[in-house]
Order: C-alpha cells, then structure tokens, then sequence
C-alpha cells in the first residue's frame, strides 16, 4: 500500500517563526573587484555623468 503525498504548501499560510512557507531567503555573497568590473562593462552607468546616483545619473 502506498503512502498518501503529502498535500502543496499553501500560499500566505505561516509557520511558527513567521516565515512564509516556501519563502525564499536573501543570499548573502561578496564579489570580487574583477567581477565588479566586468559587471560595469556589461551595465554601463546610464548617462553622460557617469556612476551617480538617480535622478543625478540622468542629468544633462
């Protein structure tokens, strides 16, 4: 005789530490600085005034 599966995590249900059930959790990394350049090179900083922050990035 087989077992009955158990039944889907239902959305919005929480468990006793306050978690969604099937939540996803933030993973920590660290990058070095040769990916951190290769990064800039993919996603140039928008603009003519380089890397600052929005709305300066946008500037004229």
């Amino acid at each position: 005789m087989r077992a009955a599966a158990p039944p889907p995590p239902q959305q919005g249900v929480h468990d006793e530490g306050g978690e969604g059930v099937g939540a996803l959790r933030v993973l920590q990394i660290t990058l070095g600085a040769d990916t951190l350049a290769e990064l800039d090179a993919i996603f140039p900083s928008p603009g003519p005034n380089g890397s600052k922050p929005a709305p300066e990035a946008y500037a004229c």
